[in-house]
C-alpha cells in the first residue's frame, strides 16, 4: 500500500513541478539530434520561424484545435513529426496520427516517425521494451500511439483519444474529418487536435474548418518602412522588359522580379538573405477575430521561404500555369499553384454553360498537319513522316468515343495535337455494331482509343460484348471527382489521387475488356474550359445538331452548394457525352491534365481497386 501511493505521489509531483525543459522549440532543438530527409542534423526553426509559432501552440492549455494550411515542401508536416516525440517524451496520453491512407501513413512511419524518434533520446527512453511488432501501433511509456489512414472509417472509430493529428487532410474523404474529431470527446478539456493541410476546395471540411478559426496571417515588416503586411501574390512585379510579342521572358522575370511594399512601394530583392530579413520581425495576425475560443488557425504560402523555390521561381510556375490555361484550357496546374504554393482553398467558379461556342474556320474533309501520333509506344508530335508510319505499331492520336443508346449509337472521331489542341473529324448516328465498326476503320482509329459509355443500365453488359470483341473500352462516369491509384515515386510508393481510375477487368465469357471511371465533375469542366480557350474546336459542316446538343448542360451548384452539371430543358446531350468522354483519352495521354503525381510513369502505375467479373 505504501508503495502504491509513493508511485501515485511521484507521479503527482512530476505533473505538478514546473516544466524543467520550458519552451517547446527550446525543448525540441535541444533534444532532436537528427532531422530525416534530404538534409540530414539536427533540429533548427530558424530556417523556418512560421513554424515555432505553431509549436508553441501545441503547448498551449487554453487552445484545443489547430488548422494549419501551409504551403508544400516548406516544413509543415514535420509539426505532427516533432509534436509525436514531444507528446512520447513530455505529455503522454493516447494519441492517434493520421494521413490521408494506410499506406501512405506505414511510409510516413518508416520514414519520418520513427526515425524522429530513435534520433530523440527523450523519446526514444521511452519505447515501451513490451511494444507491439506491427507498424501502426506504438507503445510508449503511459503512451500508446497509433499511426493510421483517415480513409478507412474504422481506424477512426472505438478509440479515446486525447492527442489528434491530421495531415493532409484537405484529400481525406468528406466526414472523415468529423468522424476523427470525435475520438477526443474523452478528452476536451486536455486534448488537443492538430490538422495540417495545403489549399483545399471550398466547401470541403478542412476548408469549413479553418473558416471555423480565427485565420492567423504571417506578416512581414517592411524593410524600408517597418508597415506590417502579410505576402501577397500580387505585389510580386515582374520587370516591364520581361514581356513581349511572344509572352513572358523567363530568365528576364527571374533575374529582374521584386516585391513591393504596399505601403510605401520599396522593392524588395529576391534573395534568400531579404526574405530571412523579412522574416526576422514577422508574426501572426488574427483575420477572424470572432473565432470561438480555443480554435486557432495558421497560415503561411512560399513566398515567405528563406530557402528552396525563390520568388522567381514561384513566378516561372504560375507564368506556366496561366499559359496552359490560357492556350488549352487545361486549369490543372493554376489549381494546384493555388493549394499548393499559395496554400488557398480552391473556389470553383460556377459556368452557366458559359455562352455558344461558334464552329472553326475547316471542314471535316480538310486535312491537319498538327495531329501527334503513337509509335512504338511513344507519343510523337507533328509532323508525322512516312517512316513515322512504317512503324508495326502506329496510330494516330484520334478517338472514338461513343454515346450507346438502346436503337443505336452517337460516335465522334475527334484528331488531338501534343498541345492538348483537338479537332472534330466527324460525327454520326450509327444504328448497329457493324455500322460502328466501319466507322472505326474508316477515320483509321485504334482499338486502344474507342470508348463506349456503359452506363445505360439495360446496356451494360451489351456494351461489355462487344468491347471484349474488338479490344475498345467500356467508360462510365461517376459522381466522385477523385481515384486513388497506387504510383511508384522516387521515394517509394505513394497512394495519388486523378480524376479517373485506373481500368478495371470485365471479363465476359472467355475474353475480357477494359472499364475505367472517370468524375463527370472534372471532365466536363476541363471540356468547358477546353472549348472556351479555343483548343476543342468543331468544323463548320458539323451541323445545327452538333451546335444545340453542346448547349444541352450547364454548370450550377445544388443545394449542398456542391458543383454540378444539369441538363438544360430536355434537349438531347448525346454529342455532349461523347465529347466529355474524349477527355478521358486526352488525360489518360497526357496531352491535358498532367495530374496530381509528376513524379510517377504510367508503366509504374498500380491499380487502387480490385478487378471484378461481369
Amino acid at each position: 500500500m505504501d508503495e502504491t501511493a509513493d508511485i501515485y505521489e511521484s507521479h503527482l509531483r512530476a505533473m505538478l513541478a514546473p516544466d524543467p525543459d520550458g519552451d517547446i522549440v527550446d525543448w525540441l532543438e535541444a533534444n532532436v539530434k537528427n532531422m530525416p530527409g534530404p538534409m540530414p542534423g539536427a533540429f533548427r526553426v530558424e530556417s523556418t520561424p512560421y513554424l515555432s509559432f505553431v509549436l508553441r501552440a501545441m503547448t498551449d492549455p487554453e487552445i484545443h484545435t489547430i488548422v494549419v494550411f501551409g504551403a508544400v515542401q516548406m516544413g509543415k508536416s514535420t509539426l505532427l513529426e516533432l509534436w509525436s516525440a514531444f507528446i512520447a517524451a513530455r505529455t503522454p496520453g493516447p494519441t492517434l496520427l493520421l494521413q490521408d491512407v494506410d499506406l501512405n501513413a506505414k511510409d510516413w512511419q518508416a520514414n519520418r516517425l520513427r526515425p524522429i524518434w530513435e534520433a530523440t533520446p527523450a523519446a526514444k527512453s521511452k519505447i515501451s521494451n513490451t511494444e507491439k511488432s506491427n507498424w501502426h501501433t506504438h507503445q510508449f511509456q503511459r503512451c500508446t500511439m497509433w499511426v493510421l489512414g483517415a480513409d478507412n472509417k474504422r481506424n477512426l472509430q472505438r478509440r479515446s483519444i486525447r492527442f489528434l493529428g491530421g495531415d493532409e487532410v484537405w484529400s481525406w474523404k468528406k466526414g472523415h474529418l468529423g468522424e476523427a474529431q470525435r475520438r477526443r470527446t474523452a478528452f476536451t478539456w486536455n486534448g488537443k487536435s492538430v490538422f495540417i493541410s495545403q489549399g483545399g476546395v471550398e466547401g470541403d471540411d478542412i476548408t469549413n474548418l479553418w473558416n471555423t478559426s480565427d485565420r492567423r496571417e504571417w506578416m512581414f515588416r517592411c524593410l524600408a518602412c517597418d508597415t506590417q503586411q502579410p505576402y501577397e501574390w500580387t505585389q510580386l512585379i515582374y520587370p516591364e522588359d520581361a514581356k513581349g510579342g511572344g509572352g513572358w521572358d523567363i530568365e528576364a522575370v527571374k533575374k529582374g522580379i521584386k516585391y513591393k511594399c504596399k505601403s510605401c512601394g520599396h522593392m524588395h530583392d529576391d534573395s534568400f538573405a531579404v526574405r530571412q530579413e523579412m522574416n526576422l520581425k514577422a508574426a501572426y495576425v488574427p483575420m477572424n477575430t470572432s473565432a470561438p475560443k480555443g480554435i486557432v488557425g495558421f497560415h503561411w504560402n512560399s513566398l515567405c521561404g528563406q530557402w528552396g523555390l525563390s520568388w522567381g521561381d514561384l513566378a516561372e510556375e504560375a507564368i506556366n500555369a496561366k499559359r496552359a490555361y490560357d492556350e488549352h484550357g487545361d486549369e490543372t496546374a493554376r489549381i494546384e499553384f493555388k493549394q499548393k504554393r499559395l496554400a488557398e482553398s480552391w473556389v470553383e467558379n460556377p459556368d452557366e454553360d458559359g455562352g455558344e461556342i461558334l464552329p472553326s474556320g475547316y471542314k471535316m474533309s480538310d486535312e491537319w498537319t498538327d495531329e501527334a501520333a503513337m509509335v512504338d509506344g511513344k507519343m510523337v508530335p507533328a509532323p508525322i513522316t512516312d517512316e513515322h508510319k512504317k512503324s508495326k505499331q502506329f496510330a494516330w492520336m484520334r478517338s472514338l468515343n461513343v454515346d450507346v443508346q438502346r436503337n443505336g449509337y452517337y460516335a465522334i472521331v475527334r484528331r488531338w495535337a501534343t498541345d492538348g489542341k483537338s479537332r472534330g473529324k466527324e460525327w454520326a448516328f450509327l444504328a448497329t455494331e457493324d455500322e460502328l465498326r466501319a466507322f472505326q476503320l474508316k477515320h483509321d482509329v485504334s482499338n486502344f482509343f474507342v470508348f463506349l459509355d456503359s452506363g445505360d443500365g439495360p446496356n451494360t453488359d451489351a456494351v461489355y460484348r462487344t468491347c471484349s470483341k474488338y479490344g475498345w473500352n467500356a467508360t462510365k462516369g461517376a459522381g466522385q471527382n477523385e481515384f486513388a491509384w497506387r504510383v511508384q515515386t522516387p521515394y517509394g510508393i505513394k497512394v495519388a489521387y486523378r480524376p479517373y481510375s485506373r481500368s478495371k477487368v470485365i471479363q465476359v465469357g472467355a475474353q475480357s475488356c477494359k472499364l475505367f471511371l472517370y468524375s463527370n465533375l472534372v471532365f466536363k469542366d476541363a471540356l468547358s474550359r477546353l472549348r472556351r480557350a479555343g483548343a476543342h474546336t468543331y468544323p463548320e459542316d458539323f451541323g445545327d445538331e452538333y451546335r444545340k446538343q453542346m448547349q444541352s448542360e450547364h454548370r450550377t451548384k445544388n443545394n449542398a452548394g456542391t458543383p454540378i452539371w444539369l441538363p438544360i430543358g430536355d434537349r438531347a446531350n448525346h454529342l455532349w457525352d461523347c465529347e466529355v468522354q474524349g477527355i478521358l483519352f486526352a488525360m489518360m495521354s497526357k496531352i491535358i491534365g498532367k495530374g496530381k503525381n509528376k513524379g510517377a510513369t504510367v508503366a509504374e502505375e498500380k491499380p487502387a481497386v480490385e478487378a471484378e467479373t461481369a
